[in-house]
């Protein structure tokens, strides 16, 4: 014998309160008689896990259980009571069910449905949704002696029709704009993702523009128009700074005079490393670097010299102390040799040969120190009377001021690079007194670069210059100190 719970097929379509008799089981109950409700709890097409059962007999909590990972629960059903069975989960509505065991005559409780199945949806709660028909059962249970068994009530399915079907298109719809929002915002998301990274890339693009390095701009700007392609900004800057790159390079153009001066810088600081001389090498390459300061050649001289160095000075501690010293005394004998400071030059050689004696380049440059210096004293013997009409007291003078040629930045720069060669690293200070003036001019040579600062006295006030250009005393003082 089989029975079908038929009636309950209508609800199939009804989300808002989807409950499906799946199967119903005969059997033959003894007394005192139960009903097994074997359900499954789910939302959509997904078992809905840890969703909160509550059971009440006449009112009055009996049981409390949660169901199965799958979905599923088990709850047992006494005679004689009236049961609601309700179904919730956080962020859920709320469902529940009738089911009365009530007015069974006992000569028919043999023939009585033992087991229940059925299924039950759960949805989210939406904004402005009207939920108020979830108050009253989802489906009721009861004994109907025309069937003389248990079975659906059918004037409670009439009586929530169609506010079930109200449900169920007011929730389509709520669920329909939730996902409209849900994809607006999503792509608000993302826009607002992209404006920020696109901002992030061109406030990197103007920081590197504004220290001048170009390329690197550009190649920002470059990425900034990958994550917005149909702007025309980055394009605008790309190519405004393809002309300022122009504009760079040419004038990073050396004059022909700088030009031949560089060139020769660079063939002593070649000849002293080839000839192993690095201290002077190294000096060689620097002043080559002030005068070029873009091109990389001096720069990776500069370091491979360093690289030698720090070898020589692992591999033989000992012999490394003379090496340095001899490089050092060399390196300032040179500087000196170029500043035609003959008699200072020719010191340094000498002490550059007792270092290491068996040494010839210091040999060499004393030998040619000494014609130099032949030739001068009989050019000297010459023009003695033409100097000493020209100096009426017949004193050695020194000059004070730079040559009448230096006019411009670039002529200013030719004169520090040559007092630079001129002048050995560290302070030299020369005084010159001319009437009722007198000039104390100081040299400040550090790392190959030259600085000229002036203190002029007169009796009615005093002057202090840096390269020919006035300055307050407190500066004179702090950067000429030794």
């Amino acid at each position: 014998m089989g029975y079908t719970f038929g009636r309950m097929g209508f609800y199939r379509n009804i989300l808002a309160c989807f409950v499906l008799v799946l199967l119903v089981v005969f059997g033959y109950a003894q007394s005192p008689w139960t009903v097994t409700l074997n359900g499954k709890v789910v939302e959509g097409n997904k078992a809905l896990a840890r969703a909160v059962l509550i059971l009440k007999k006449d009112g009055v909590e009996v049981q409390k259980l949660a169901t199965a990972p799958n979905g599923k629960f088990n709850i047992v059903l006494e005679a004689d009571n009236d049961y609601d069975l309700y179904f919730t989960k956080k962020g859920y509505v709320t469902k529940f069910i009738s089911y009365s065991t009530k007015n069974v005559p006992e000569d028919k409780v043999s023939g009585l449905y033992s087991e229940f199945i059925f299924e039950l949806e759960l949805f989210k709660k939406m904004e402005g949704l009207n939920t108020s028909v979830l108050e009253f059962p989802v489906f009721k249970v009861k004994y109907y002696p025309g069937v003389k068994n248990l079975d659906y009530d059918k004037k409670h399915e009439n009586k929530i029709r169609s506010r079930l079907n109200l449900l169920l298109r007011e929730y389509e719809s709520a669920k329909a704009r939730e996902e409209e929002l849900l994809t607006n915002e999503i792509e608000l998301t993302e826009k607002r993702k992209i404006e920020e990274a696109y901002s992030k890339q061109l406030d990197i693009a103007s920081a590197l523009q504004k220290s001048n390095q170009f390329e690197e701009a550009q190649d920002a700007y470059r990425k900034a128009l990958e994550i917005k392609p149909k702007s025309g900004f980055p394009k605008d800057k790309i190519m405004a700074i393809e002309k300022l790159i122009k504009e760079r390079d040419k004038s990073k153009v050396l004059s022909k005079a700088m030009e031949a001066r560089y060139t020769t810088i660079l063939e002593q600081a070649d000849k002293a490393l080839q000839n192993e001389k690095y201290a002077s090498a190294k000096s060689l390459y620097k002043r080559a670097a002030l005068i070029a300061p873009d091109r990389p050649y001096p720069k990776d001289q500069i370091a491979m010299v360093e690289g030698e160095l720090l070898l020589i000075k692992q591999r033989a501690p000992f012999d490394n102390l003379t090496d340095e010293r001899y490089d050092l005394i060399i390196s300032r004998a040179d500087n000196e040799f170029m500043g035609e400071d003959y008699v200072r030059a020719r010191a340094s050689y000498l002490a550059a040969a007792k270092v290491k004696p068996e040494a010839a380049y210091p040999k060499e440059r004393i030998s040619e120190i000494d014609k130099i210096s032949a030739a001068n004293k009989l050019q000297a013997v010459d023009s003695s009377a033409e100097k000493k009409r020209k100096d009426g007291r017949g004193k050695k003078t020194t000059r004070s001021d730079p040559p009448a040629n230096v006019v411009t930045k670039e002529d200013m720069d030719t004169y520090l690079i040559a007092l630079a060669e001129a002048y050995e690293e560290g302070i030299t200070e020369e005084i010159e007194v001319d009437g009722g003036k007198k000039t104390t001019r100081i040299i400040v040579v550090k790392d190959g670069k030259a600085t000229e600062y002036k203190k002029e006295v007169y009796s009615w006030a005093t002057y202090y210059k840096k390269n020919n250009k006035n300055i307050p005393r407190y500066i004179f003082e702090n950067e000429t100190k030794k």
